[in-house]
């Protein structure tokens, strides 16, 4: 099959967790013996071109806009469709699939996919279809339990804030609309699933993402390139936080969790491996005030090769996310890397780790239970093996690449 991808961003111009998983997508259909190409996006013209940036053929379009712009804009881009519409007609794809396209791209790409191609699909790796931003406003900071349910529907209230944040009141009306257009919507968790129909998108199937597993990084040598890179001694423990630090993925709890742990043991190092920021600063100073700056290393953003290895290096990964964080790659990295992972109670994390299985869920709020389930980890070196064996055979059967590909690809040839 002709098959044409789109994504606002794509490697190897950004690495988001969107991102990564439409290239991971779009690799292995090409290695299947699909005919593919990607069309993206980039904000500056100097970056606009083709790029063949593992052996994938894409082409990134100049496209940037003032924010405030967004409400109407990440609905129907004229200047991006333009620029679509030729790419289709010139490719003639069998199927357009289409990822983040909620910000450049815009949802009328699907419409326009729709008019030269019967087979349109769009994989939502966020909320953004119902609420443009991280949607966080059902959780109850108060309540330390993890919750059995949750109605994720919005309310009149929530409805007036994102009309004041777009200054679009037709938005949610005009991408249903669009949506129309898709032969299926694919969500990437149960929980994604369920907030977009309890918010009235219908037509949805949820499809996990996948990891490919051929890579073997399971040695020594693996393990110190990390240490010895960051010069962390080989008898502290790592516990490991990757990706965008910002206060939704629980940056602000790191130190209050340092704080606690270190009332049980001084040997650990809490690492966090991604870009670092403005946030980043202020935590490393709090920590400094604290007395706390020898638990904590932030490696800025590392290659991937290297983050394999503090994948193999660290003793337990942390995904303490405070939003519907419908998925986050971070839990099957370390599955796959044979890791417990202590995972938040909110969002698609606890569709992934099994708990008291593959690791732990736990409300990241409850600075005391998530230390505890840390500690619990570092100080038994046969739960850990045990925890990340059972991982590892977890990502085996549900998120493999294969797995994503065949359950994708049965809908391709619908």
């Amino acid at each position: 099959m002709r098959i044409l991808i789109l994504s606002d961003d794509f490697p190897p111009i950004s690495f988001g967790g969107a991102g990564i998983a439409a290239y991971r997508l779009t690799n292995e259909l090409q290695a299947r013996g699909h005919e593919v190409e990607v069309f993206s996006t980039v904000q500056s013209k100097a970056l606009a071109g083709q790029s063949d940036y593992g052996g994938l053929l894409t082409h990134f379009y100049y496209c940037n806009y003032k924010h405030c712009l967004s409400g109407w804009v990440s609905l129907y881009n004229p200047q991006i469709l333009r620029s679509l519409e030729y790419k289709i007609k010139t490719f003639q794809p069998d199927v357009v699939h289409a990822h983040n396209i909620h910000y450049y791209i815009s949802y009328g790409a699907l419409r326009l996919a729709k008019k030269y191609c019967n087979r349109v699909f769009l994989t939502a790796h966020d909320t953004n279809i119902f609420y443009p931003d991280k949607f966080n406003e059902y959780i109850d900071r108060s309540n330390l339990a993890i919750p059995t349910t949750v109605n994720y529907k919005l309310t009149p209230i929530l409805k007036l804030k994102v009309i004041k944040k777009t200054f679009n009141p037709f938005r949610l009306l005009i991408i249903k609309y669009y949506l129309k257009s898709a032969n299926k919507i694919f969500a990437v968790s149960d929980k994604l699933t369920q907030a977009l129909e309890q918010n009235s998108i219908t037509n949805v199937e949820t499809i996990y993402n996948g990891v490919p597993l051929n890579d073997n990084f399971n040695n020594i040598d693996a393990k110190n390139n990390f240490r010895d890179k960051f010069n962390i001694p080989q008898d502290k423990k790592i516990i490991l936080m990757a990706g965008r630090f910002n206060t939704f993925k629980g940056a602000r709890l790191i130190l209050p969790y340092i704080s606690e742990l270190a009332k049980h043991r001084h040997d650990f190092l809490f690492v966090f491996a991604g870009q670092k920021n403005n946030l980043t600063k202020e935590i490393t100073k709090q920590a400094e005030e604290l007395g706390l700056s020898q638990y904590l290393l932030f490696s800025d953003w590392i290659e991937s090769e290297m983050m394999e290895s503090a994948y193999e290096a660290c003793d337990v990964i942390v995904t303490p996310s405070v939003y519907l964080d419908v998925f986050n790659l971070t839990n099957i990295e370390a599955m796959k890397h044979k890791k417990p992972v202590v995972g938040t109670c909110f969002g698609g994390t606890s569709e992934i780790v099994v708990d008291g299985v593959t690791g732990y869920i736990v409300n990241p709020y409850d600075i005391k239970k998530t230390a505890e389930r840390i500690v619990e980890l570092l100080n038994n070196r046969e739960k850990r093996i045990n925890f990340g064996m059972a991982g590892y055979n977890r990502v085996l059967e549900k998120f493999s690449l294969d797995y994503l590909i065949d359950k994708t690809v049965i809908y391709y040839k619908k």
